[in-house]
């Protein structure tokens, strides 16, 4: 595969304690990834995988938050391909391969929050990440034939965009972000 591309959304489930002070709150973040993959004369079928961290979440101003992050990521993907015959181009026979690779992300965002809505606050955010791979293997039919993708770039860069909203409950806040 020359390429490999990552649809991802997440949704994400974040439980948020009360930090330091009012204007710090520590959390847990847990989520899912669909990702796709493509390339010339393969079909690709969408993969949930997890996610899960922490995050930090410092105020700036009112309505400006700097949210940094340390999260596990497990991305994937699995392909359909065709094995063709070795003295033409014709198919004698098809496979799947799944690939499975895990990455250390790092984003920091900055959350734009809206005016509160009874409990709820909804905002926006923005910001870039930096992934480490951490592994990436490839596995057609059995375990057995599981290897090691060697064209998987070992840091990955990107930049998040997402809504999401906060619900102030009495002893915490839930937030879900998109």
């Amino acid at each position: 595969m020359k390429r490999i591309f990552f649809l991802t959304w997440t949704i994400i489930v974040i439980i948020s304690t009360s930090g330091l002070s009012q204007s710090m709150n520590m959390g847990v973040k847990v989520g899912l990834n669909d990702a796709t993959a493509g390339g010339a004369g393969a079909s690709s079928q969408s993969i949930t995988a997890f996610n899960a961290g922490v995050f930090t979440t410092l105020d700036i101003a009112g309505l400006l938050a700097l949210q940094p992050e340390l999260l596990y990521t497990m991305k994937g993907y699995k392909v359909n391909y065709a094995v063709l015959d070795e003295i033409g181009p014709i198919p004698v026979g098809s496979g799947i391969v799944t690939g499975k690779i895990s990455y250390l992300e790092i984003p920091v965002l900055l959350k734009l929050h809206t005016s509160s809505f009874g409990i709820v606050r909804p905002n926006i955010f923005a910001g870039p990440e930096v992934a480490f791979k951490l592994s990436s293997k490839a596995i057609s039919g059995s375990p057995s034939s599981e290897q090691n993708l060697q064209n998987i770039n070992s840091t990955d860069f990107g930049i998040i965009v997402g809504t999401g909203i906060n619900i102030n409950l009495s002893i915490t806040t839930l937030m879900v972000d998109i």
